[in-house]
């Protein structure tokens, strides 16, 4: 038998002997693609997987799908990328001793950055706000 807008190709095509035959205008293996994504001569247009001015598909950090990156997900589960191009990570930051933003009592990884608690300044959080004199690595 076959099942008309079925869930296997996301309501937009009909599921025979396990393969998807999509509606007009939907493509994909599981008809998850429409006919509005961009296209080039022959292959998938991969432009809007890439950050203006680079050549890097999703930062070298995910796939380009229908368009849209997908961003590869970490073996460490506490490591996230993110951001519409994969572009940021809470885990590429400066660190101090190892510890990256010289540990959760000074700073933060938020998008490649860290983001310094109150009292913390420099660019892996390890200088304090009220001394110039920063902590020698």
């Amino acid at each position: 038998g076959y099942i008309p807008s079925a869930e296997e190709c996301n309501s937009h095509g009909t599921y025979q002997c396990g393969i998807c035959k999509c509606d007009k205008n939907y493509f994909g293996r599981n008809c998850e693609c429409d006919a509005s994504t961009p296209w080039g001569t022959g292959t998938f247009d991969d432009s809007t997987c890439r950050e203006p001015n680079t050549s890097s598909i999703c930062s070298g950090r995910g796939t380009c799908h229908c368009g849209v990156c997908q961003c590869n997900e970490r073996d460490n589960v506490d490591e996230i990328v993110d951001g519409k191009y994969c572009e940021c990570t809470n885990f590429l930051c400066d660190r101090h001793n190892g510890l990256l933003c010289a540990g959760p009592d000074h700073g933060e990884c938020v998008c490649n950055v860290c983001e310094c608690k109150p009292g913390w300044k420099g660019p892996a959080c390890t200088c304090e706000d009220s001394q110039e004199n920063c902590i020698n690595p």
